[in-house]
C-alpha cells in the first residue's frame, strides 16, 4: 500500500516550532562542529545508478545544510554515503552510513509496488531523506544524553518524521514516503515470530503507522484525506493529533535542556 495524497500548501503555521526556535537559538551558537558529507565509491553498477541519482537530487546535501544551520555539535560527524553496512550511527567513528544499496532496494521496493520509476525514485529519495533524520537523531540522543522513556527507534521515528514536516513545504508528502517505505517493508513476513518481538525496532506495520499518525496530527488537511481513505477512524485521528503535539513538545523540551544549554 502506497499512499498518494494530494499536497497541501501553505495551511500550518510555524511560530513555536521546534526547527523555528532552534535556528534563532543555536545559530547564536560558537564553535559548531561541521556535519560533512561524503560520497563514497559504487563499485557496482546498480550503486553507481543510485549514486548519481542521489548526488543530482541534492536532496542529502540539503539536509546537511539545514542540519548544520540548527544543531551545534559537540565534534564534528560524518555522513558517508556508501559502503555494505548500515543505514547505522556508529558513536566510535562519529560516522552515519548509509549504503548506495539501501536507496536502490528502496527504489525497487517502490517499483515492486506498482510505482513508475520517476515516482519510485521520488518515495525512495524521500524515504532516504527520513533516514538521515532518523540516524541524525541517534547521534543528538547520543551525543547530548538525551533520555529516552521507551524504544530509541521509535523516538528517532518521531524526530526524522517532525523535521521532514517542518522544514520542508512537502514535507508531509515525504513523510508519507518514509510511512510507506514501512508499510512494505512489513510484507517480508507473513507471521510475526519471537525475534521481531524482541527486536530493538518497532515492528514495520507500527512505525508506519505511526508516522501516518504524525502527518495527520500536523495537518488537519491531510488527517481528513486519511479519514476519507479509511486509514484511521475519527477518534483515532483526534489521539493522532494530540499524539503529534505532544511528541512535538517533548523533543523540544529535551533540546532545550541538552542542546540549548551547550556553551
Amino acid at each position: 500500500m502506497v499512499l498518494q495524497l494530494s499536497g497541501v500548501t501553505g495551511r500550518r503555521m510555524r511560530q513555536l516550532l521546534v526547527i523555528s526556535l532552534l535556528s534563532v537559538l543555536l545559530l547564536a551558537g560558537k564553535n559548531a562542529a561541521a556535519l560533512s558529507l561524503q560520497y563514497g565509491g559504487a563499485k557496482t553498477e546498480s550503486d553507481k545508478r543510485a549514486q548519481q541519482v542521489i548526488s543530482e537530487s541534492s536532496n542529502v546535501e540539503q539536509a546537511i545544510r539545514l542540519l548544520n544551520e540548527n544543531w551545534q555539535l559537540k565534534e564534528s560527524l560524518l555522513v558517508r554515503l556508501g559502503g555494505v553496512d548500515g543505514p547505522e550511527y556508529d558513536p566510535e567513528q562519529s560516522l552515519i552510513t548509509i549504503p548506495y544499496g539501501f536507496y536502490a532496494e528502496v527504489q525497487q521496493r517502490f517499483i515492486d509496488d506498482g510505482l513508475n520509476l520517476n515516482e519510485a525514485r521520488r518515495a525512495a529519495l524521500d524515504a532516504l531523506l527520513h533516514t538521515v533524520y532518523h540516524e541524525m537523531a541517534h547521534a543528538l540522543i547520543d551525543r547530548y544524553q538525551v533520555p529516552v522513556i521507551g524504544i530509541e527507534e521509535d523516538a528517532a521515528d518521531a524526530l526524522a518524521t517532525i523535521l521532514l514536516l517542518e522544514w520542508y513545504p512537502d514535507g508531509a508528502q515525504k513523510a508519507i514516503h518514509a510511512g510507506d517505505l514501512f508499510d512494505l517493508e512489513s510484507s517480508d513476513y507473513t507471521e510475526i515470530d519471537e525475534e521481531q518481538l524482541a527486536g530493538e525496532h518497532s515492528l514495520d506495520a507500527q512505525r508506519a503507522y505511526r508516522t501516518y499518525c504524525l502527518v495527520a496530527g500536523a495537518d488537519e488537511e491531510y488527517a481528513q484525506q486519511f479519514e476519507a481513505s479509511g486509514l484511521f477512524s475519527p477518534e483515532r485521528l483526534d489521539t493522532c493529533s494530540e499524539d503529534y503535539q505532544r511528541v512535538r513538545s517533548a523533543w523540544l523540551r529535551l533540546i532545550e535542556d541538552y542542546v540549548l544549554s551547550q556553551p
